[in-house]
């Protein structure tokens, strides 16, 4: 082998191991100091990498850039923005006491903020007629009222609009990133695999990228959870560290009932709860809280403070709780109720309708 072979076989093998970024992410910033730490988090808030604010701007270099969620988050600030990570140069801009920030250069960023835009005509007619929705009821006028039904009809059809304006940009772009992330941005009001599936059709064809992933992997989660199925088993540590296997508690009717401590709705909603449990225990009738809290100390001040006598499980690992990404749950509280025969009923009951579903099953 020449020497001139051999040169250029190592400039070759040089070209081919260095790594090469794959991405660029170049972010200007108001609201943070220099010398604030910024941090590049995935979609499950996991670090990929970290870098200081210098003359108001941060510079990322993505070496994975799969097509993914990823998250912008500052050391003692809490507002922070998400983007997709993809093949290209990013560019960001945001401003961190307004709570903004838009990313655009690549595709899906860039169709990102154009799905944004022409979405949010729609939510701001919408949440116009909150407040005058919300002032019928303090006045009396619920649903079957003229008043409360035709201000409410108002407010169907520009959802329906609304829907078929989505249904539209996502179908002029299938099987692109970009449709991925926004079917996998709205998927958390999909509550069943029927659902998914039917949104899956937009997805197909598009380039490799974790949206598409995540939104199978909802759906077969979905699947195994669904009314009529047999309650995914589980098991979980007690408070006192000893583990708990839901399992144990087969021939009793259960509530799983998902929640933690920050939660104002769950919160409200607990004295419902202890009052069935209270009436319905004796008769067979259990309930295992999973607590979505990521402290400690404020789950169990939790169960004591609102007197909750049930058995309650958490590895206080806050939204990534296994059990509540197990039942793939995105909201709280979330309650499953469970036969004796182990399959589940119902998902969802909640005040009245919750003791009336459990005095009706007791009752067979």
């Amino acid at each position: 082998m020449t020497r001139s072979i051999v040169i250029m076989l190592a400039a070759a093998m040089a070209v081919a191991c260095s790594p090469k970024s794959q991405a660029t992410l170049d972010v200007t910033v108001t609201g943070v100091a220099d010398g604030t730490t910024v941090r590049l988090l995935d979609y499950d808030r996991v670090a990929i990498d970290s870098t200081v604010v210098a003359e108001g701007k941060f510079h990322f270099d993505i070496l994975d850039a799969r097509p993914d969620v990823a998250i912008i988050a500052f050391d003692g600030v809490q507002a922070t923005s998400r983007f997709v990570i993809e093949p290209g140069t990013i560019v960001g801009e945001m401003n961190t006491e307004a709570r903004t920030g838009t990313f655009s250069g690549t595709p899906a960023n860039d169709g990102w903020r154009e799905f944004t835009d022409g979405i949010n005509p729609f939510n701001e007619r919408r949440n116009r007629l909150v407040p005058m929705l919300n002032a019928l009821v303090n006045q009396g006028m619920n649903e079957g009222t003229p008043e409360f039904d035709g201000l409410y009809k108002d407010y169907e059809a520009i959802a329906g609009e609304q829907q078929a304006w989505i249904e539209q940009f996502v179908g002029a772009r299938r099987g692109t990133v970009l449709t991925a992330y926004v079917v996998f941005s709205l998927a958390n009001s999909l509550s069943t695999s029927a659902m998914i599936d039917s949104v899956l059709t937009y997805v197909d064809g598009a380039p490799d990228n974790a949206f598409s992933d995540r939104l199978v992997e909802r759906r077969d989660l979905l699947a195994a959870s669904a009314v009529g199925s047999v309650a995914p088993d589980f098991t979980q540590n007690r408070p006192d560290g000893t583990p708990f296997t839901l399992s144990s508690l087969r021939g009793k009717l259960v509530l799983i009932d998902f929640w933690a401590s920050w939660c104002g709705p769950c919160r409200v909603e607990n004295p419902n709860v202890v009052k069935v449990y209270e009436k319905f225990h004796d008769r067979g009738f259990e309930i295992v809280g999973v607590s979505l809290d990521d402290n400690r100390e404020a789950w169990l001040q939790g169960i004591e403070e609102d007197g909750l006598p049930w058995v309650h499980v958490s590895d206080v690992a806050g939204w990534q709780n296994a059990v509540a990404k197990q039942y793939a749950v995105r909201s709280i509280p979330h309650t499953v109720l469970v036969g004796p025969d182990g399959v589940i009923i119902e998902k969802n009951l909640r005040g009245p309708a919750l003791e009336a579903k459990i005095a009706e099953v007791l009752a067979r």
